[in-house]
């Protein structure tokens, strides 16, 4: 298939998706996510057992069909020409996703940021992947230019309006836990209006932030991000903090931080939800190294962590994200997520596991079991 034929041939796909954003913004995250991990081989890639990779491995079959007129499902073989041909379709399918303004404006911006973070090393994905960060940015610009003014929903506009005067937004300023407050105030934002934001809606987060003492033009890198996190969540307690950053549906279930890495692939959204996760795991080996440390647990925590979420998701933690950006990114993962559950998301399918010798979830060798005996879950096959 060549150039013209796969554009051709998303551009058929997209017919299908023109109402349906939340399933364009999954796509173009999964899409992201081949970016980011275009620095290893495919063969690392489907070692974890990755959703993202059989969700993408699907549309590009979809589109090889649409082209080609029959059917094209053939399992990956972990070949360096498979990972170009993905990463090819990955970034047209970005900019077709882009030019056919199906793309909701906080999943611009959400697409964007994840775009600017990805690891510098590819050198051979480098200038596109740049250019389509620079095309987002714009995207975003030229909606904010042409919508017209609309006002915002009722309870969202109570909301920031009231922000200054709650006393739990209070509390936090006064502790000092800033990066608690901005989850808490990200959070607060979408359950008070969930999905289709106008543009003045994603505007008014700015006034939000700015109401409970946050700078929405104050860059920070996500590794002082995640630092920020990991040190306030010391502060405040497990229960607390897993209230902020907990995902429920409307059915009152409470999605685990492995239900969330499948249906989502957007780095900081992950590595919020599986904080505590990581954090149990960790702590307990490096307190009991705590006399051979030449730093505090939270500092030894902070680098553990980080380390971890750099290398599932192949990110740059320095590169510089806007507090609102990153905010919107957030809110729009939190807003994505329901609908795409309700959709029936799946996760990984027609991918061969070439190396199911170790568990897709822990990574403990296994030896081809159907349950891992180290985390206990089931394995995809």
């Amino acid at each position: 298939m060549n150039d013209t034929q796969m554009n051709d041939g998303i551009d058929r796909f997209l017919d299908n998706m023109q109402s349906r954003s939340q399933k364009c913004f999954q796509i173009a995250s999964d899409a992201t996510r081949i970016l980011s991990d275009a620095g290893n081989s495919l063969n690392s890639i489907l070692d974890v057992g990755s959703s993202f990779l059989g969700r993408i491995k699907d549309c590009l079959d979809s589109v090889k069909e649409i082209v080609g007129g029959g059917k094209v499902r053939r399992e990956l073989q972990g070949t360096q020409e498979e990972l170009a041909e993905l990463k090819n379709f990955s970034v047209r399918m970005i900019e077709a996703l882009n030019q056919r303004n199906l793309l909701t404006a906080d999943a611009v911006i959400t697409v964007k940021n994840n775009l600017n973070c990805i690891a510098k090393d590819q050198n051979d994905m480098k200038d596109a992947i740049t250019s389509l960060a620079k095309k987002s940015a714009e995207k975003f610009r030229e909606l904010e230019g042409r919508v017209s003014q609309v006002e915002s929903s009722v309870n969202l506009s109570h909301w920031v309006a009231n922000l200054e005067f709650d006393e739990e937004y209070k509390k936090l300023k006064n502790q000092n836990l800033n990066s608690v407050l901005f989850l808490k105030t990200s959070k607060g934002f979408y359950l008070n209006k969930q999905g289709n934001y106008t543009i003045n809606e994603i505007k008014s987060f700015n006034r939000a932030l700015n109401l409970v003492g946050l700078d929405p033009k104050k860059e920070m890198s996500l590794g002082e991000f995640f630092d920020g996190i990991i040190k306030d969540s010391q502060e405040i307690g497990e229960k607390e903090f897993n209230e902020i950053a907990k995902v429920e549906l409307s059915d009152g279930k409470i999605l685990s931080s492995d239900e969330i890495a499948k249906i989502l692939s957007i780095p900081s959204f992950v590595a919020v939800c599986s904080l505590f996760d990581s954090k149990r795991q960790l702590e307990l080996p490096i307190k009991g190294l705590q006399n051979k440390l030449n730093c505090s647990v939270t500092e030894a925590l902070q680098d553990a962590i980080k380390e971890d979420i750099a290398n599932k998701n192949g990110v740059d933690l320095n590169t510089k994200v806007s507090c609102f950006d990153l905010g919107i990114e957030l809110i729009s993962c939190y807003s994505a997520i329901p609908q795409l559950v309700k959709d029936g998301t799946k996760g990984v399918s027609n991918i061969k596991m070439n190396t199911s010798k170790f568990c897709g979830f822990c990574g403990k060798q296994i030896d081809g079991a159907a349950w891992c005996g180290f985390c206990g879950k089931k394995q995809i096959r």
